[in-house]
């Protein structure tokens, strides 16, 4: 018997020995196991940062991130829209590249330019030039006047182009009709005068040759001087708001392009190439450097303001009604332009500060080429009447007109000389 319980009690010993050890060893992974569970993980680790739709974002910092950079598309509208507030906000960019480096306005000298590769020296590369003409901009409406012009000064005379004597010449003559003076005499035309912002020089396109050039003389047709001796045409020009630049546009590869030079003859530089259309009629900017200026093909033209130095180029109208040769109010709250209806054109100004636009003239004929004078009282301009141009003033305040000149003689292009 106890034997038999000795037995028993070892078997029983065996038995739990044998489970608790099997116990254990189920519950113990194996290092085999422990290699397969890690090599998982890197496997679906790889299949995450390499999946064909998951990719780490990178910002600029090299820290993840999950905005994606802009594409170029992006980056393109942004740099528009930036480039729009500058012009608007008048953040001074174009004053910016006027620099101190450009020679200040001295004696003016003959600018030997006939060579094709001294025009467009220092002038922009083709593909840089700020050519689209995206968004829409106004020249900033201050209400208040930026010309420094002599206190007491009046406005006394128009200087503007006439045939009565056969061929174009410049002459002056009183707002009131009296003391017409004849100011060129030149077997060629001479065309598109402007009157300097200080009242002592004007600046006009004569044909010399056979080739527009630009030519300055003072305001009794004295000291003639050519500033520009190009072999392209180069005509109407406009000062800048300080005299010290001459805008101006010239037929070169097939179409009319802006130019700017200084008012000494120098340093003459191509601001636009739009090879598809027409960029002409410049007209300075009466505070700041930059331009207005019209640009389209023949019959869509539509009015534009850019820097001086070419770039920042945006319209001023958006409703794609065809506008030309506008003007800005030396105070910078109206600009005035030639509206057409078909073949016909009217003269018109708008208020910047509303939008608001005021038709001057209602003629059968074709009226044109507005500007303003530097008081900001009248607007002059050419009005038609059996296809003679008259030169004529729009009184802002009134609304009234006067008649400047007389029908014996087409008259046109009229700028306002003070005293």
């Amino acid at each position: 018997m106890k034997v038999i319980l000795i037995t028993f009690l070892s078997l029983f010993l065996i038995v739990f020995t044998l489970f608790i050890f099997t116990f254990i060893s189920s519950n113990t992974p194996s290092a085999g196991n422990d290699r397969s569970i890690a090599d998982a993980g890197v496997e679906n680790s790889k299949r995450f940062l390499s999946g064909s739709n998951i990719q780490p974002k990178t910002d600029m910092s090299g820290e993840n991130s999950a905005v994606a950079p802009q594409s170029s598309f992006e980056k393109s509208i942004n740099n528009k829209t930036e480039d729009s507030v500058n012009v608007l906000n008048n953040t001074g960019q174009a004053n910016s590249n006027a620099g101190t480096n450009e020679p200040e306005t001295g004696t003016v000298q003959t600018q030997n330019s006939g060579d094709k590769n001294s025009v467009d020296k220092n002038s922009n590369n083709k593909n840089d030039t700020a050519s689209d003409k995206s968004g829409a901009g106004k020249p900033e409406n201050t209400g208040t006047d930026h010309v420094s012009l002599p206190e007491g000064f009046k406005v006394r005379k128009i200087i503007y182009q006439s045939n009565r004597n056969g061929n174009e010449d410049l002459y002056s003559i009183n707002l009131d009709g009296s003391g017409l003076q004849r100011l060129t005499d030149n077997p060629g035309n001479d065309l598109y005068p402007e009157v300097s912002p200080d009242g002592k020089k004007i600046a006009y396109t004569a044909d010399i040759n056979g080739i527009w050039q630009i030519v300055i003389m003072s305001p009794d047709g004295s000291n003639k001087i050519q500033i520009t001796n190009n072999y392209f045409r180069s005509g109407y020009p406009s000062w800048s708001f300080n005299g010290r630049f001459i805008y101006f546009e010239g037929l070169i590869d097939g179409d009319w392009e802006l130019f700017r030079i200084n008012s000494d003859g120098s340093n003459q530089v191509r601001l636009t190439y739009n090879p598809d259309s027409h960029d002409w009629h410049p007209n300075g900017h009466p505070s700041e450097n930059r331009v207005i200026f019209e640009s389209g093909e023949t019959g869509h033209e539509n009015i534009f303001i850019m820097n001086h130095d070419g770039s920042g180029i945006v319209p001023i109208f958006t409703d794609g009604h065809r506008r030309r040769a506008a003007d800005l109010s030396s105070n910078c709250r109206f600009i005035t332009y030639t509206k057409y209806f078909g073949d016909n054109s009217e003269v018109y100004y708008m208020d910047l500060g509303t939008g608001i636009e005021t038709r001057i003239t209602e003629n059968i004929e074709w009226d044109g080429h507005p500007a303003f004078t530097p008081d900001d009282k009248y607007i002059v301009f050419e009005q038609n009447i059996n296809n003679i141009g008259i030169m004529t003033l729009y009184e802002l305040a009134t609304g009234r007109k006067i008649t400047v000149t007389d029908a014996t003689s087409s008259d046109s292009d009229g700028s306002a000389l003070f005293e």
